[in-house]
């Protein structure tokens, strides 16, 4: 039965913070094993924070802090979704546009009902996509009514679009839809890029984790290493996460994470290379696909996600 040990930075980066000579590998004469061809050694390898600050929007007017985008998304999303869900289903928004048409008629279809979330639909065109609304009701009002509202105040342009919209003229209804649409669209994260820093390890500490494993053009036949993990994250979304190591073999593809849960990340096979790149300092690239947004679960701005990495490694240390 193969036997597990665990290994804390007490062995596997004991050179990282030991400064007492008691303790100094250096110094041991001759060489040592700890365990054998069966055994197995666990160690922490890092963890990876990301706060909302962390996930950006890249959009035709620049980039946006996803709170600022999935804040506006919850004045463009009605209140009740279609069908009754409390999702809504993100990558749909982008390829099924009869999906994005009902989520917009909903929307439109609160608006007559409820004064208070038109008012907000109305204060956003004014405050963020005054130029937008312009662009799509001129035409349609004379020359004096466009320069009135391009020139008007936020409250008094809040006050014209209301009376156009509430006068049922058509080419304002279909304004806030256009407007709504281009919003809702694509609500996407860019990807992640996480700077994991040097490791200040002993040359002898790291032969003991990567001695004998081989590289990825040559590995071993018996000692082996592999790096694994999971992610948890508070955000109100179901996701898949794609998690690389630039330039190394470290790749997972499509880690599926929903709401509330944490999730495992799969063991993968790395080799010498791979450690030598982590320890000298690496660059982590985080793909996100955002399958479903749980709109009014929690505040994005107040959550994390975090990923941790650790390395499992059988076969003896030997120093």
């Amino acid at each position: 039965m193969r036997k597990l040990l665990l290994i804390l930075t007490v062995v596997f980066f004991a050179a990282v913070s030991c400064t007492d000579k008691e303790y100094d590998l250096s110094n041991l004469e001759g060489d040592f094993a700890i365990g054998d061809a069966e055994s197995e050694f666990l160690a922490p390898l890092a963890v990876m924070s990301f706060h909302a600050e962390s996930f950006t929007h890249n959009s035709g007017s620049g980039t946006e802090s996803i709170v600022d985008v999935y804040q506006e998304a919850d004045i463009w999303l009605p209140t009740q979704l279609p069908n009754g869900v409390d999702y809504v289903e993100v990558e749909r928004l982008m390829h099924d546009f009869a999906y994005l048409d009902a989520i917009v008629k909903a929307l439109i279809a609160e608006m007559e009902t409820s004064s208070a979330k038109a008012d907000k639909v109305f204060e956003l065109i004014a405050t963020k996509h005054k130029a937008e609304y312009l662009n799509c009701v001129k035409g349609h009002i004379s020359d004096a009514e466009y320069a009135a509202l391009e020139s008007a105040s936020t409250e008094q342009a809040v006050s014209v679009i209301r009376s156009l919209f509430e006068a049922d003229h058509s080419y304002a209804v279909e304004a806030v839809e256009t407007i709504c649409e281009g919003r809702l669209n694509d609500l996407s994260f860019d990807d992640v890029s996480y700077e994991i820093p040097a490791i200040d390890i002993a040359d002898d500490i790291k032969n003991m984790i990567i001695g004998n494993i081989g590289y990825k053009s040559n590995p071993s036949a018996t000692e082996q290493l592999f790096i694994a993990g999971h992610v948890d994250s508070g955000f109100p979304f179901d996701i898949k996460i794609s998690p690389k190591v630039l330039n190394t073999s470290i790749e997972f593809k499509n880690i599926a994470l929903a709401f509330g849960k944490e999730a495992d990340i799969p063991e993968k096979r790395i080799y010498a290379d791979d450690v030598e790149h982590l320890f000298n300092g690496s660059t982590a690239v985080i793909v996100f696909t955002i399958e479903r947004y749980y709109p009014g679960k929690v505040e994005i701005l107040k959550q994390e996600a975090h990923i941790e990495l650790h390395l499992r490694k059988i076969g003896s240390l030997t120093l």
